[in-house]
């Protein structure tokens, strides 16, 4: 809406400012009006984006309940941490299992002669480096089948740490590190894999010509059954253990699925079997339903607070008398007290969750410990499908199949919601209507009340004009 920028000017009748800013303001009433129901909308809106917000944190929390994975959680102790440690995956088996750690596996090292620095020339030539396995006696190599050889070529005048660098650069299958030992340095090279299948070969095509001594970049050679220059600190060697009385070998000490579900880390070799002791995490499915009630339990309270009246005050909140939220408030209790099936935790009460007086869930510890004990069954509960008999629909499969309804494109939330915003939208149109027509009229005012302004400054000075002459003809009589 325009602005009163006429002013009342010297020798002016009226205030035309004045006078149609106090009739605009009546005539403003009908916008006041308009913005006031669209303050409400708006306050509508928000309150509904919360009870979506709590429906869509529940329908979160139900859905880790419908997860197989949640009733299938496992956890591992030992009975001693420091020889062999385990972990689980959903759907270990529980159950004791001892182990005995009879060898760890570890990867091939060599270690050069002393060095005078990182700086010492070295020479130039290629390295071949081959990756495989030795045997036994560790005088016969069989290269890997899947591994072709690496050769590195090392240039004139090449330093220790030229070749180190060149080394790690090819990434063969082995690492190279320089290692300062009393003010001198050698040259280290480890396989980068553990197990007897990560050893390695290294041959050398020496650029002075001689492969075989103790001089120039031949030096580095390794090679046990050929004589080669570069002497072996450490062997490859698979991890050897014993599971159940069965003796097992594998290519690291962290050992996947040798029983389902289950990972072995061997620390250390022992003489006497380590037990594992795999058993159902309730800790896990318990933390996995708290979830569930608290949000359960926000839901409730939010949809409460936004529909109830305070008689005291007497002020009702922003949906009080809404159905279609109260609606949804019920449906919801009403899945939560009902009954799966006919099994021993057909319901909540029977799996430790109470509701309480007042309508919201709590969880009893040791009732839960004791269904826990039965995940099985708690999986029914919770997650059961049945396309033919929706008596055997788990609650938190209902609920979340509720609320994904109830929040889907035709779902009573989005239908308040859009319902919500068509109402805005033609409000914010009449706004629009009524600022035209307000505009108008101040138009039409200020142009009235100028136009009398005008007429009356002419007629004062009129006035004032015819009286100066009589005042004038008097005196001359």
């Amino acid at each position: 809406m325009a602005t009163v920028s006429s002013s009342t000017s010297a020798g002016s009748s009226i205030d035309v400012q004045g006078i149609v800013s106090q009739l605009m303001q009546v005539e403003q009433k009908p916008l006041t009006a308009l913005q006031t129901k669209i303050s409400g909308v708006d306050t509508k809106v928000s309150s509904i984006g919360k009870i979506k917000s709590a429906l869509s944190t529940l329908q979160t929390a139900a859905q880790g309940l419908t997860s197989l994975d949640t009733w299938r959680a496992a956890t591992a102790t030992s009975s001693d941490d420091k020889v062999v440690s385990a972990t689980t995956t959903p759907g270990a088996p529980t159950g004791a299992f001892p182990i005995r750690v009879d060898q760890l596996a570890r990867p091939q090292t060599a270690m050069s002669a002393q060095l005078a620095g990182p700086d010492a020339v070295i020479g130039g030539g290629t390295l071949t480096i081959q990756l495989g396995n030795w045997d036994d006696t560790g005088k016969i190599f069989t290269p890997s089948a899947t591994q072709p050889a690496t050769p590195i070529v090392i240039p004139a005048n090449a330093t220790l740490a030229d070749i180190r660098t060149a080394i790690n650069s090819a990434a063969p299958g082995i690492g190279a590190t320089l290692v300062n030992d009393g003010g001198k340095t050698r040259l280290m090279l480890r396989g980068s894999a553990a197990g007897a299948d990560g050893a390695f070969q290294i041959t050398v095509a020496d650029a002075d010509g001689n492969n075989g001594d103790a001089t120039g970049l031949s030096q580095l050679s390794v090679d046990p059954a050929g004589g080669g220059n570069l002497p072996l600190t450490q062997t490859a060697l698979d991890a050897k253990f014993n599971l159940g009385g069965v003796d097992m070998t594998a290519a690291s000490n962290t050992i996947a699925n040798v029983v389902d579900g289950l990972t072995l880390n061997l620390k250390q070799v022992s003489t006497t079997p380590t037990n594992i002791e795999v058993s159902n995490d309730t800790e896990s499915m318990r933390k996995a339903l708290d979830k569930f009630v608290t949000a359960y339990n926000d839901a409730m309270s939010t949809i409460s607070g936004l529909t109830s009246y305070d008689a005291t005050n007497k002020k009702a909140a922003t949906l009080q008398g809404d159905a279609s939220v109260r609606t949804l408030q019920t449906s919801l209790h009403t899945l939560i007290t009902q009954t799966i099936g006919t099994g021993k935790i057909a319901s909540l009460s029977a799996a430790g969750v109470a509701v309480q007086r007042d309508g919201s869930l709590a969880v009893n510890g040791a009732k839960f410990t004791a269904a826990a004990a039965d995940p099985a069954a708690l999986k029914t509960l919770f997650s059961n499908v049945d396309a033919n008999v929706p008596g055997n629909v788990g609650i938190a499969k209902r609920i979340d199949t509720f609320i994904g309804r109830a929040l889907g494109v035709d779902g009573s939330i989005t239908g308040e919601l859009n319902s919500l915003q068509s109402r805005k939208t033609g409000l914010n149109k009449q706004v629009d209507r009524v600022n035209a027509q307000l505009d108008a009229t101040q138009k039409r005012l200020i142009k009235l009340y100028s136009t009398l302004d005008a007429n009356l400054t002419k007629m004062s000075t009129a006035t004032a004009y015819i009286d100066k002459l009589t005042s004038s003809t008097g005196n001359n009589g």
